[in-house]
């Protein structure tokens, strides 16, 4: 097993924090991992610069029916872009759900004296980790169902004026942080189905209509 780290700024742990309850939320804990395609797993990366300011962490999970992508500010990473990856982004990572709670932010001692403490993080990466499966699953299956493009339902009030919803997802848009937030919910089709897309802070996801 691999381990990676990085640095958090003080004022970047709440945020981190949040970043994790998220995505621990939503992932599949241990007895359920095994019936999800992710495995139980979330799908951590860096990006150097973000909407112009410094590097984020992003992380996916999903439970094979709401799907979540979140990020959170670093102070620092280190990593190196690899052309493995689509578009020579930095190596991805996997983690457990029970890693990345256990993984606590402890304090670089003897750095930045006298200013704002730093405080790192070193997370322990899983072993199955498959480059095939992570373009495959998380890239063009998961990510794109978040973000990538889908059709307009051209008779919403045909198509969607009956949709069934678990009330078990719904307990957990409840629960997501900050709270207090609206949700944005746009209908469209994907893949040849009915999915709900959500927006929420700085959060966005998707939502699976029960067949």
């Amino acid at each position: 097993m691999m381990t990676f780290s990085f640095e958090l700024k003080e004022s970047q742990l709440k945020s981190y924090e949040e970043f994790v309850y998220n995505l621990t939320l939503v992932a599949p804990g241990k007895g359920d991992a095994k019936k999800s395609v992710s495995k139980g797993l979330i799908r951590l990366g860096f990006a150097p610069f973000y909407k112009g300011v410094g590097p984020h962490l992003n992380g996916m999970a999903t439970d094979d029916i709401l799907s979540v992508f979140t990020e959170t500010p670093l102070y620092s990473f280190e990593g190196e872009p690899t052309n493995e990856i689509p578009g020579g982004t930095f190596q991805p990572h996997w983690v457990t759900v029970e890693g990345l709670r256990a993984a606590t932010p402890t304090p670089i001692q003897g750095l930045n004296f006298g200013a704002a403490p730093v405080y790192r993080v070193t997370l322990d990466t899983s072993p199955d980790f498959d480059a095939k499966f992570d373009r495959l699953f998380w890239v063009e299956h998961t990510l794109d169902s978040i973000s990538g493009y889908w059709d307009r339902p051209s008779r919403l009030g045909d198509d969607w004026d009956q949709i069934k919803i678990s009330p078990d997802r719904l307990r957990k848009f409840s629960l997501l942080k900050p709270q207090g937030h609206p949700i944005l919910w746009e209908f469209g089709e994907w893949a040849d189905r009915d999915i709900i897309r959500w927006t929420y802070d700085s959060m966005s996801g998707v939502y699976v209509p029960l067949d």
